[in-house]
């Protein structure tokens, strides 16, 4: 049948196959154990920011004075330079809301 040294080389060569199918079987395992464990894992909303609107440079205050008139915000026993005030007021008070937005805070 097989002498000693033919029998030497084919345990060699088992051993080399058994250990590459050992190799082969652990690293699957692995594998398998990673992706049952990401798909476990719950995924993570993302939650876009908000942009922050810039009112547009105001040309003609007379939309916006109309308005606030409808708003409540401009009385009719206002007169003409109070009316103005609560306009440039109004803006003023846009604008500081969108420094702040634009800050983060």
């Amino acid at each position: 049948m097989f002498s000693i040294c033919e029998w030497r080389w084919v345990l060699s060569r088992l051993s080399s196959l058994i250990l590459l199918l050992l190799t082969f079987v652990l690293s699957a395992c692995s594998a398998t154990y990673t992706e049952a464990d990401t798909e476990a894992s719950p995924p993570t909303k993302l939650i876009k920011p908000q942009p922050c609107h810039a009112m547009p440079p105001i040309q003609d205050t007379t939309k916006l004075e109309a308005s606030l008139r409808a708003r409540g915000i401009i009385t009719s026993d206002m007169d003409e330079e109070q009316a103005k005030a609560k306009v440039a007021e109004y803006i003023s008070k846009r604008r500081k809301a969108y420094d702040a937005c634009r800050k983060g805070s």
